[in-house]
């Protein structure tokens, strides 16, 4: 990967935390070196953001101590442009958008019809890594954001 980090604390030019709620999407930004011992107190807050805004949260069954994990895009299973099943029944999951993390057209349009859609082109970034790879959008940007700007223009 190339432009993908984990652990980085963006600093802000505000002394405190930044966190806010806009709409369905939370901002948390500027945690500084108390956000670890923080951490508890700032989800409650932003669950409690996210509850207001109307999204559905579900507790935890009881005894459930697993970890979440969030894997990488290639562990989750098979993906869609490996499934000849599913290629048949929609053709638009053979059809590769972004060849370095090999991302489906198809991948690209559920995203686009979920239930919280990316506001913009980097959120489709973020939720199907197409223009993360090493061409960093290269080869694929003009394409995924074409597709993008098709869904925002029908409606989605």
């Amino acid at each position: 990967m190339t432009a993908t980090y984990a652990g980085l604390r963006a600093a802000t030019e505000h002394s405190d935390y930044q966190v806010a709620a806009h709409g369905r999407y939370v901002r948390v930004a500027g945690i500084r070196s108390t956000g670890l011992t923080a951490s508890l107190g700032i989800a409650e807050h932003v669950a409690g953001l996210l509850d207001e805004a109307g999204l559905a949260l579900k507790p935890r069954p009881a005894g459930d101590r697993e970890l979440p994990r969030m894997p990488y895009l290639g562990e989750r299973g098979r993906r869609p442009y490996q499934d000849a099943e599913r290629i048949g029944a929609d053709p638009a999951y053979g059809a590769i958008a972004c060849h370095c993390e090999r991302v489906t057209r198809g991948e690209i349009r559920d995203a686009l019809a979920g239930e919280i859609p990316p506001a913009e082109v980097d959120g489709l970034r973020r939720r199907t890594r197409a223009m993360n790879g090493r061409c960093q959008a290269f080869y694929c940007g003009a394409a995924v954001s074409a597709l993008f700007r098709e869904a925002v223009k029908g409606g989605r």
